[in-house]
C-alpha cells in the first residue's frame, strides 16, 4: 500500500515511515481471535513510529505523533497592562491585583491603598473624598467609616454629616440617616442638600409633614417632584386613615399598597396598616 489508513481499526500497532514493507516484522497467527500481527521489533524501535488509535480520524487525514497527545504548560497570559495568572473561569484585568476588605467586598489593589492612606490621615477632606470614591462604587459600609472618621474629627462640618446620612440610607439605616442629616441642618440651616434628603427621608417614612417643612424651608424653592410625590402620599395616607375608621379593609389596603408605591414603603403606620387590613378583611 501507499501509505497509512485513514482509519485504523486494529489495536494499537505502530508504522513505520521508513519501511515500505512488512518484511522486518513477524506475523503471530496464533496468538488468539483478533489479535493483530505486525508488532515486531523493527517498528517498535523505530524512531519515527506514529500512533495509530483505535477508530480514530483526524479532519487533516494525519495522525497525531505520540508526543504531541497531550500538551500542557502553565502560561502567564496578560490582559491590558501586567501580568496576572488566571484560573479557570476568572477574568481579571491585567495588573490589578484583587483584595477582598473587612466587609467581604472585592476591591482593587489602588482603592485598599487609597482606603488605608485615607484612614492613617488627619486630614478630614482626604476622608471624605476617599468616602465618596467608595460610595460611589457601592461600598457603603466602608465610605461610611470614613465618613465617621471625618465627623470625629471636624464635628462642626455639615456636610460630612450629610454624607454619613446619604451611606446610611443606602444601608438601609433610615432611623440613623434621619438622625445624621437633623445634625447638618443644625450645623448648616441654608444646607439645602441636607434638607432635602431628609425631607425624602420623612417621606419613606411616611411622616408628611416633617417632610414639607424640610421641602419649603426658607430661602429656598420646594423640588417639583419631591412636592408631587408629598401630595400623592398625603392623598393616600388620608384615604387610608378614613377607610380604617369606618371597617372598609380592602380599601385600606389599597391606599395602603398605593402609599407604598408613592414613596411611603418604610413607614412603620403603614406597615402596620396593612397588617390590620389583611387579618381584617374578609377573604374572597
Amino acid at each position: 500500500s501507499s501509505g497509512p489508513p485513514l482509519i485504523y481499526s486494529g489495536c494499537g500497532s505502530h508504522y513505520n515511515n521508513n519501511s515500505s514493507s512488512s518484511s522486518g516484522s513477524t506475523t503471530n497467527s496464533g496468538g488468539g481471535g483478533g489479535s493483530c500481527g505486525g508488532g515486531g521489533a523493527n517498528s517498535v524501535s523505530s524512531p519515527n513510529t506514529i500512533m495509530c488509535p483505535s477508530g480514530n480520524i483526524c479532519p487533516s487525514g494525519k495522525f497525531l505523533k505520540s508526543n504531541m497527545g497531550c500538551r500542557s504548560s502553565n502560561r502567564t497570559d496578560t490582559l491590558g497592562s501586567g501580568t496576572v495568572n488566571y484560573g479557570h473561569g476568572s477574568i481579571m484585568r491585567g495588573g490589578g491585583k484583587l483584595e477582598t476588605n473587612v466587609s467581604g467586598n472585592i476591591q482593587f489593589a489602588g482603592e485598599s491603598a487609597m482606603v488605608k492612606r485615607a484612614m492613617s490621615s488627619s486630614d478630614s477632606e482626604e476622608m471624605k473624598k476617599a468616602g465618596n470614591e467608595l460610595y460611589r462604587r457601592g461600598n457603603f459600609a466602608e465610605a461610611l467609616s470614613l465618613y465617621d472618621r471625618a465627623v470625629v474629627i471636624s464635628p462642626e462640618n455639615a456636610s460630612y454629616r450629610s454624607n454619613r446620612a446619604a451611606a446610611l440610607t443606602m444601608l438601609g439605616k433610615l432611623g440613623e440617616a434621619v438622625r445624621a442629616c437633623e445634625e447638618a441642618v443644625k450645623l448648616d440651616p441654608g444646607y439645602g442638600r441636607a434638607h432635602q434628603r431628609l425631607a425624602s427621608l420623612y417621606l419613606r417614612l411616611g411622616q408628611v409633614e416633617n417632610a414639607r417643612r424640610q421641602l419649603c424651608f426658607h430661602g429656598q424653592q420646594p423640588d417639583a417632584a419631591e412636592m408631587q410625590k408629598l401630595h400623592s402620599l398625603e392623598k393616600h395616607l388620608n384615604r387610608c386613615a378614613d377607610a380604617r375608621k369606618i371597617g372598609d379593609w380592602k380599601c385600606a389596603l389599597r391606599e395602603c399598597d398605593a402609599a407604598m408605591v408613592a414613596g411611603a414603603e418604610s413607614s412603620p403606620p403603614i406597615i402596620a396598616c396593612k397588617a390590620e387590613a389583611l387579618s381584617e378583611a374578609p377573604s374572597t
